[in-house]
This record gives C-alpha cells, structure tokens and sequence, in this order.
C-alpha cells in the first residue's frame, strides 16, 4: 500500500502516487548481450514557481545508477522486492546520473475508467552527456515517454532515441528502458525494480 502526498499544486496530483523516494536494483544489457547488476536511487519531487516572471508547476526526478561490487553481494532473483534488493546488493561506484523536469499535458482518454490519463513532456540533461525532450503519456499507474530530440557532446554513447516504461506492480515500481540503433530495432539499456522508502 501506497501513502499518497496530497500536499501538492491540484494540475499535478496525478503525479502523486510517484512523489518521493525510490530505490531497487536491476539489469543493465550491454554489447552481445552482456548484463550487470545495478543499484538504483530515484527521486521524484514537486515544485513549482509563482512569481512576476514564471507561474507553474512540474515534477523533477532525480536518476543515480551504480554498479554492484559481486563479490560481496548475492544473488537476487527477480521476485525480489525493490527494497529487499536494494539492501543485499553491495554498491561500487556510480555509473550514470540524470536529471529530468516532467510536465503534465492535456488530458486524453484513459484505458481505465478508474484512472485519469494526461499527455506528457519530459526535458532531461545525462552525466553521458545527452540532452533530451520526450514525449509520452501518463495513465493512472502506468507512465510511457520517447525522445522526440536529443543533443549530445561529441563524445557522448551514440543511438538513435530512447523509450522508457514505467509500471506500477504490487506497490514496486517497475521501469524498462530500451534505446533504438541505427538500423530502428529497439534494444534494452536496462530493466528495474523499486520500492517507495517510506520516512
């Protein structure tokens, strides 16, 4: 069970149930198919400007990746809770950092009639050095965003855009990230799960 913060701008309680501290453990797919353990820290915060100059309201999210140091951590399997993982898994360095700014668009027809579903703009900056615009929706617990335009330094990984899926699964939040190549096939960066840390 979810506690929800409704301490929020009204435009941007469908983002409620995201708010706050997220940390799990995952997969992260390589060339040939090589895979490595990683360690995930998520924060999701609402904020907001209302001054002369600027009125209105998004969600930061806050992404830290870290390798796992294998020989001092076990094995988990994937029906691990996020938190349960996140506490097994020894961390070793840190490996990739991201900071995106999510807005709330027009609302569209959900596929649920309990839920509420809204169209989705997402500006984000890498430690890899890329920068991105995404486009996406948010549908109740299930959240699907896309580059529409990427800048990156010269020396920054190449590929040709970006999905990511978010799903919310016996309160553990799950989230698939897939990037596309140069000939349009879509091929996985990395596979999550995580659990809410409730203060």
């Amino acid at each position: 069970m979810l506690n929800l913060n409704v301490n929020m701008p009204k435009e941007l309680l469908p983002f409620a149930w995201l708010n706050g501290k997220w940390v799990g453990y995952g997969v992260k797919y390589g060339e040939n198919s090589e895979t490595k353990d990683i360690l995930v820290e998520m924060f999701f915060e609402i904020e907001s400007c209302n001054n002369e100059y600027e009125n209105n309201s998004w969600m930061k999210q806050t992404t830290h990746l870290y390798s796992v140091d294998e020989e001092k951590s076990p094995k988990v399997v994937p029906e691990t809770s996020g938190k349960q993982g996140y506490e097994k898994l020894s961390l070793k360095n840190m490996i990739q950092s991201q900071t995106a700014y999510w807005y709330l668009g027009k609302e569209k027809t959900p596929t649920n009639k309990n839920t509420k579903s809204f169209e989705l703009q997402v500006i984000n900056l890498t430690t890899q050095g890329r920068a991105g615009s995404w486009y996406g929706y948010i549908d109740g617990p299930v959240i699907q965003i896309a580059t529409d335009g990427i800048l990156a330094t010269k020396n920054a990984p190449k590929h040709g855009g970006e999905r990511q899926l978010y799903g919310l699964v016996d309160s553990d939040l799950m989230m698939v990230a897939e990037k596309i190549d140069e000939d349009k096939n879509m091929n996985p960066i990395f596979s999550i799960r995580m659990s809410k840390v409730v203060e």
